[in-house]
């Protein structure tokens, strides 16, 4: 409804570029994820994408009206890392910035495991992850002043744009 809403109604892009910071991974991966042909790309900012390192099962699975026993057994179809490939086949482009000390949303099961999963189907021209020496999960000036994030966000964004 907000898609149709905002494209239909408000003139925005049908082909958005999805920014996604901490929690915020999990939204905009699982909408491209079901909607890998409306989006011109992801950029991240330590973003969560294996809702079992963040927030956790019984945590997550309100928001999925579930207990975390049902979320557990159908995490093939409600977490987004388990469901990456369909971006990675895509070649969705993606540009991420994370933390290596992050100990809130891991590097290693989160966008070290996206980008292993565009390694495998050969979408490494498509993603981009650059490693913050000695950061975790804060409000460090780099991340958010991360010229070439914003650089791919824009240039993305204008592509989804110029694609209608």
């Amino acid at each position: 409804a907000l898609y149709d809403e905002l494209t239909q109604h408000r003139g925005h892009a049908h082909k958005p570029c999805l920014l996604g910071r901490s929690r915020g991974g999990l939204w905009v991966s699982s909408w491209a994820i079901a909607n890998p042909e409306k989006a011109a790309g992801i950029a991240g900012i330590y973003p969560v994408f294996d809702l079992q390192t963040y927030p956790g099962l019984a945590k997550a699975a309100p928001a999925y009206k579930l207990s975390a026993e049902q979320l557990q057994a159908s995490l093939a179809e409600n977490n987004p890392i388990a469901r990456i490939d369909v971006l990675a086949k895509a070649k969705t482009p993606v540009f991420i910035i994370h933390g290596d000390e992050d100990k809130v949303v891991p590097l290693a099961e989160n966008s070290a495991t996206l980008i292993e999963r565009y390694l495998q189907h050969g979408a490494e021209n498509a993603v981009t992850l650059i490693v913050a020496k000695g950061q975790g999960h804060n409000f460090w000036e780099g991340f958010f002043h991360c010229q070439p994030l914003v650089d791919f966000a824009v240039q993305r964004a204008k592509a989804g744009a110029a694609a209608e």
